[in-house]
């Protein structure tokens, strides 16, 4: 499994889908991923982030902050896909949120 990453087309934020590609439906999930060195990751608890390597760039991706984005109204562009245990990872670390008593 390799989750797909997308870009906004007019800004340079990318996003990790975390629906399944085999949706037909819109608005798919994502968590927005944020450049290491982002001066807004400061404001995040760091245990809410989860760091993953894209394109040999770091990255933090925000677990808690689940979107509903239109791909094809939004203008968002597919870049890639995650590696295999960084995709475990994001979505692990949702898991361990979900109905969690």
């Amino acid at each position: 499994m390799h989750l797909r990453v997308f870009r906004e087309a007019t800004a340079d934020q990318h996003f990790v889908e975390i629906s399944s590609p085999r949706l037909k439906y819109e608005p798919k999930l994502f968590l927005p991923m944020c450049p290491q060195e982002d001066p807004v990751l400061a404001d995040f608890n760091p245990d809410t982030l989860v760091q993953i390597l894209f394109m040999g760039r770091r990255y933090q991706v925000a677990f808690l902050l689940v979107e509903r984005l239109c791909p094809s109204i939004q203008n968002l562009l597919c870049v890639g896909r995650l590696e295999e245990s960084d995709s475990r990872n994001v979505l692990n670390n949702l898991y361990d949120i979900l109905a969690w008593d």
